[in-house]
């Protein structure tokens, strides 16, 4: 399919239009945009995604529109387009909302959601500041602090030596709270040179990309900082390049829209799913003798050591103040945050997650 709509739910606005996969432009400057409060309720943040959706499909029949790339901010379970944003003054209205279903109310197309700050980059290696390179880190500044680490059109993440957890850099913490406090428009200039050259940068040393792509609203400022970035990397015997993006507010919108594309082909084409013949783990199972072999071993814990259920796990939980919860990377970790949050805030537990990878 040619055509495919893309759009950027934003901070401050929500924009749409209808990408030329072809060309890797906007169709004809076919776009719609709505003015938005990140903090407004949730049926105005929904009724003005609906509002984009339908202007758009009305400038072209359905038949000839792929689908919809979504480019959302996080953390979002992205694949069920279910919104896990909290403890940020941003679209906390949307918690633990399915977007998805919401957009099936107004359009039949296949959407796919993704990270805004990949869409961005994503939407800069194919026809941006980021063509034509290996490796780059592309850094949005807007209301908030966007980050995506790319290896050619691959995002990457914390499986890839020296990148923190899904490429985020909002939630490193600083002072008293975490990089997305002070890393934004208003911060950027002031805080920037406090930060280089402190640990916080070893994700560019470490990375070593080609080039380090600035977007958002601050890259218009860029006459202010950027000589200083460049002098300070060179202290730091990097030879990274800054650039400024290309598409601004349109690579979003190119980037989802090409990402959809990827996968929803990818989808078609993978029919075949994983099949396997070992045997499932007993639900019961006896303790295993010492210095013997057992492919699921079992070890007795004694009574009451073993929880069941959300309501359980909150039960323990809100008797503490602070807690760490270990698991491995199969864990549905986006679900398991989006249900024990409602869970405690049903209790009136105010309740601010972060995740960290080890």
């Amino acid at each position: 399919m040619k055509y495919y709509l893309g759009i950027d739910i934003g901070g401050t606005h929500i924009k749409g239009g209808i990408v030329n996969l072809l060309t890797n432009d906007i169709h004809q400057n076919i776009l719609s945009h709505e003015e938005l409060n990140a903090t407004d309720s949730t049926s105005s943040i929904i009724t003005k995604v609906r509002k984009v959706i339908t202007d758009i499909q009305a400038c072209m029949p359905l038949s000839k529109l792929g689908g919809i790339g979504i480019a959302m901010p996080g953390p979002c379970d992205y694949a069920k387009g279910i919104v896990a944003i909290y403890g940020v003054p941003k679209f906390q209205s949307l918690f633990g909302l399915n977007l998805k279903e919401e957009i099936k109310k107004v359009s039949d197309l296949n959407t796919v959601f993704i990270n805004d700050a990949s869409a961005y980059a994503l939407g800069e290696y194919y026809a941006g500041a980021a063509k034509d390179t290996s490796r780059s880190i592309i850094v949005t500044i807007g209301t908030g602090l966007g980050s995506t680490f790319l290896e050619n059109d691959t995002v990457l993440n914390e499986l890839t030596e020296g990148i923190p957890e899904h490429g985020y850099l909002y939630n490193i913490p600083y002072r008293d709270g975490m990089a997305d406090d002070f890393f934004s428009t208003r911060w950027f200039v002031n805080t920037w040179n406090m930060l280089f050259p402190d640990k916080k940068v070893t994700f560019l040393l470490n990375f070593k990309p080609e080039k380090l792509i600035i977007g958002g609203n601050i890259a218009k400022a860029s006459d202010f900082f950027l000589d200083n970035i460049q002098f300070q990397l060179k202290k730091l015997n990097l030879i990274t390049k800054i650039d400024i993006c290309k598409l601004w507010d349109m690579s979003p919108l190119i980037g989802s829209a090409i990402y959809t594309s990827n996968i929803l082909e990818n989808m078609e084409n993978t029919k075949e799913k994983r099949h396997t013949q070992q045997f499932i783990a007993p639900t019961n199972s006896t303790a295993t003798p010492s210095g013997e072999y057992d492919i699921y071993p079992a070890f007795p814990l004694g009574k009451g050591k073993i929880g069941k259920g959300i309501n359980q796990l909150a039960d323990w939980i809100e008797k503490h103040s602070q807690i760490k919860i270990d698991g491995y990377i199969g864990v549905f970790w986006d679900e398991l945050i989006i249900k024990l949050g409602e869970e405690l805030r049903k209790r009136g537990k105010n309740v601010r997650f972060f995740r960290h990878h080890y």
